[in-house]
């Protein structure tokens, strides 16, 4: 048999087996220990401390953004004209955008990277701290406030998601224990949403803002004006901002929930297209003669198959390199990037529902208190903002106490149960430190 002849039906053989590769490809992968390349938990243990420290002096943004300026709202309402409704907005807008954003900052993560969101919303922070502290009407004030929530939401979801990226999930209740007291209380309803918080319902450096932000608030009214509290906010922020222009982005596609889906899709799509082609392929006995006009004709067909079926071969030995990684170059979308599902997700289930709505209501109390406190000691006890502020330092320090001991034992609760279920272990087993007084 001619050569031409033989080569044009082992490429009908070969076509006909392409669907056993494509099929490799479809289990479900897992997605937290997908292989991927420069893996940042391979990273040396000073390196991602050095990472950590970063995220944790940008969670201080949104503790500090909450009450920093609460000892001196006597004196904000004094000097703006502004009435108890209007100086009210300026704390439930807050808290309600700074709730509301990280479900976008996420999705943008998600897309572009957690370097260029921190280095946007950090810089859209100091921007609203800047405006705040020259504001000459309660109007600018408000809407500056909503301005700065938008840029502190991202640092609540994004800096525990970096931590995902970092450490492995048996790690990550210490590090959120310390991450958290960094931030505010609010971190961890919000952290609810999102697919990695399973692994970190512990918490430590997002509280450290609202302990310390009161008593620095209320020391630098008490030296200063109301200003100062927001002229502090726009060096903080600043400084923050420029350390990360250094910060080497921790996000990897290959470990994404978005990706992974899309990469599904992918496959799917190119398997069915692989499925036509096969289905217009000549069979062994179709194979017309080597003197047949028609032989021309198949052999180029044929050479255009062989190029197509080499090229997926070599992707899906490239693909089942240790783990599984990427099979073509995939550009993810904000479409691609919806957060509705996921949310929907999580509402479908009971426990969730009840864990999300139980944190809203503590939250709520919490900044209620904070807030009136300040209102009450200012007008009826004549407390000045230093005063304030101590008063306040009650409220951190009892959430930092908390955090630190909560994340702790976290850990250990779940290395008892994985224990004792032969080295399984589920995200709810660290619901039961909710149950403990």
């Amino acid at each position: 048999m001619a050569s031409d002849e033989i080569q044009a039906i082992d490429v009908v053989k070969t076509h006909q087996s392409e669907k056993s590769v494509t099929s490799a490809h479809t289990d479900k992968p897992d997605i937290e220990h997908a292989y991927v390349q420069d893996d940042p938990r391979q990273w040396s243990k000073t390196r991602r401390l050095t990472i950590v420290v970063m995220i944790c002096a940008a969670a201080l943004i949104a503790g500090f953004g909450c009450n920093i300026y609460n000892p001196a709202i006597s004196q904000i309402e004094s000097d703006l004209h502004a009435t108890s409704n209007q100086m009210s907005l300026t704390l439930s807008l807050f808290i309600l955008v700074q709730g509301g954003l990280p479900v976008i900052w996420s999705a943008i993560s998600e897309i572009q990277g957690r370097k260029m969101v921190y280095l946007l919303s950090i810089a859209l922070y100091t921007v609203g701290s800047l405006v705040a502290a020259l504001s000459k009407s309660i109007q600018v004030l408000i809407v500056m406030r909503v301005l700065q929530a938008a840029g502190g939401s991202a640092v609540v979801s994004i800096g525990a998601a970096t931590l995902a990226d970092l450490y492995e999930p048996s790690e990550r209740g210490t590090m959120m224990g310390l991450y958290l007291c960094s931030a505010n209380s609010h971190i961890i309803l919000i952290c609810s949403w999102f697919p990695f918080s399973a692994h970190i319902t512990d918490n430590s450096a997002p509280l450290l803002g609202p302990s310390v932000g009161p008593i620095l608030g209320g020391a630098l009214t008490q030296a200063f004006t109301w200003r100062a509290p927001f002229w502090f906010l726009v060096i903080f922020t600043g400084l923050c901002c420029l350390s990360f222009i250094f910060f080497k982005d921790t996000f990897r596609q290959e470990r994404s929930l978005t990706y992974q889906t899309v990469l599904k899709r992918i496959e799917a799509h190119q398997a069915k297209s692989s499925s036509h082609v096969s289905h217009a392929t000549p069979t062994l006995d179709q194979v017309p003669p080597r003197e047949s006009p028609d032989f021309k004709e198949l052999k180029e067909e044929t050479a255009s198959i062989t190029t197509t079926i080499v090229a997926g071969d070599v992707e899906a030995r490239l693909s089942t390199k240790e783990e599984s990684t990427s099979v073509t170059n995939i550009k993810l979308t904000l479409r691609d990037a919806n957060p509705i599902g996921p949310m929907v997700q999580v509402l479908h289930r009971l426990n969730n529902v009840i864990v999300i709505v139980s944190s809203a209501l503590l939250f709520a109390f919490e900044f209620s208190l904070t807030y009136t406190a300040s209102r009450t000691l200012a007008n009826e006890y004549q407390y000045d903002a230093l005063n304030i502020g101590l008063v306040l330092l009650a409220f951190g320090a009892g959430a930092l106490l908390g955090s630190i001991i909560g994340g702790r034992y976290s850990d250990h609760v779940l290395q008892k149960l994985k224990a004792r279920n032969g080295g399984r272990g589920t995200a709810e087993a660290r619901n039961l430190c909710s149950a403990t007084p």
